[in-house]
């Protein structure tokens, strides 16, 4: 099975079955927050020491809305896409069971073994 899975080359993609739309929900706002934090401290400098950079703590504030116009629209028209979006009924699997039997191998085996493309080009 896992020889079935590699035979479809690197370049392969497989299609993803199932969207999780809650998880693509939270994913979104993580984004959102991204984007404000880089609008937020855009023009400041880093005046911190390289040890203060490496070792900082995590926060989970989020810069106010209303500062940049522009992005509170992006992030206004993305959310109503995302709020008016159906996910596809039904798609249809690019993949054999047999095939997906061996993707699913090789995420567990994956952590023991290094998969690499055949290099076909150095003949020593």
């Amino acid at each position: 099975s896992i020889e079935a899975f590699l035979s479809l080359g690197a370049k392969f993609t497989p299609v993803q079955l199932d969207i999780d739309r809650a998880q693509l929900e939270k994913d979104l706002e993580c984004w959102f927050r991204r984007l404000r934090i880089k609008e937020y401290f855009e023009d400041k400098i880093d005046e911190r020491s390289e040890e203060e950079r490496r070792f900082y703590l995590n926060s989970n504030w989020t810069p106010p809305k209303g500062r940049s116009p522009p992005l509170d629209m992006f992030i206004f028209r993305i959310q109503q896409k995302f709020n008016q979006w159906i996910p596809p009924r039904r798609v249809t699997d690019n993949m054999t069971p047999l095939e997906r039997e061996g993707e699913k191998a090789i995420k567990i085996d994956s952590l023991t073994h290094d998969y690499k493309k055949e290099d076909k080009g150095s003949c020593i």
